[in-house]
């Protein structure tokens, strides 16, 4: 079934920055991507990721989704939820808001960096 996906909202810049970050906290991660199904493995929590594998446009680990490496203009979204093993989330939350505004959708249970407008979940 298609969907219609807003306009982009991170650059490959932005994205390689933000999950360098994350990774630097130790954030364990959630990752959609652009044409999934919404049952795949969306619930599986991805392990921290070594800053140094993410390039320029790639993100050169296959551990971020299970699967081969992807671009960031892949990614639909990535959720870091509020669990024990995030517990330096708000830190990295005031690091990257002190560099602008993101896409950003935060819960009691999760924070969202969205990649679209409108993600179709």
């Amino acid at each position: 079934m298609a969907f219609a996906m807003g306009a982009p909202l991170m650059s490959n810049t932005k994205w390689r920055e933000l999950l360098q970050c994350a990774a630097s906290y130790g954030l364990w991660c959630q990752v959609a991507l652009v044409g999934d199904s919404p049952g795949r493995d969306r619930e599986r929590l991805c392990s921290p990721i070594s800053p140094a594998m993410f390039l320029d446009s790639t993100v050169a680990d296959p551990s971020l989704t299970g699967a081969c490496p992807h671009k960031y203009s892949e990614i639909l979204w990535v959720r870091y939820p509020r669990v024990s093993r995030n517990r330096a989330l708000d830190r990295f939350l005031v690091s990257v808001q002190a560099w602008g505004v993101f896409p950003l959708v935060a819960t009691d249970a999760y924070v969202e960096i969205r990649g679209y407008e409108n993600p179709a979940d």
